[in-house]
């Protein structure tokens, strides 16, 4: 029938991740919270866990170079540490920034950390992470659209 044609037409343009693979990038960039919901709601995780320099190579090679996504690094506003969504430990010395390859310094007398909260240093709750520097920041609002990155 017209109808299962039509089906099954819509299912072969389907493409499900590659199980061996720890994480993905859907195609469409969607804000901070709404690329949450739809790794919750299409993969059953959450954004990627990116963790470790293994972490950081995979997801450049699979957003390319000179590109951003959000991933799961997360803080609440009104609390200075950060966390992973996945609940995943963090691996810096420093819960504060919860990885070692933040990309913001304050000035040349500060260690690369997370940028404040608020208009001060343009900071934002959820992190991004930025191919051609192979590190995170949080200078990116979190409403605006980006592509973003599920653990898998």
């Amino acid at each position: 029938s017209e109808a299962f044609d039509a089906l099954e037409e819509a299912i072969s343009e389907i493409s499900c991740p590659d199980p061996d693979e720890p994480i993905v990038s859907p195609p469409d960039p969607l804000s901070c919270q709404k690329a949450q919901q739809f790794c919750k709601d299409t993969y059953g995780t959450n954004l990627a866990t990116i963790a470790t320099d293994e972490d950081r190579l995979e997801a450049i090679a699979i957003l390319g170079e000179g590109e951003e996504a959000w991933i799961g690094l997360y803080t609440h506003p009104e609390q200075t540490n950060w966390r992973f969504r996945s609940g995943e430990e963090c691996p810096s010395d420093s819960a504060y920034k919860c990885v070692d390859f933040w990309l913001y310094q304050l000035n040349e007398n500060t260690a690369l950390r997370p940028r404040c909260i608020g208009p001060t240093e343009q900071g934002y709750e959820c992190a991004n992470f930025k191919t051609t520097e192979n590190g995170v920041d949080n200078d990116v609002p979190s409403e605006i659209e980006l592509r973003f990155l599920c653990d898998n």
